[in-house]
């Protein structure tokens, strides 16, 4: 039920805020990345989770431009 909120969250976003949000969780992604290579990192798992979710993300994207 979480993921489908969540999909339905997105699909009421608009395309600027979509793009946005990615970009953040590409950011993030990358801090995160940094992190775990310096040894600081505590949970690897929230990459593949990040990951994910800006698949979603451009998945929601895609089918907005289609649709445009």
């Amino acid at each position: 039920m979480k993921r489908l909120d969540f999909l339905r969250e997105l699909r009421n976003l608009n395309f600027q805020e979509l793009k946005l949000r990615a970009q953040e969780l590409k950011t993030q992604l990358l801090e995160i990345r940094i992190k775990l290579k310096e040894g600081l990192g505590k949970n690897p798992l929230l990459l593949r989770g990040l990951r994910r979710e800006i698949a979603v993300i451009n998945t929601v994207l895609r089918e907005k431009e289609r649709k445009i």
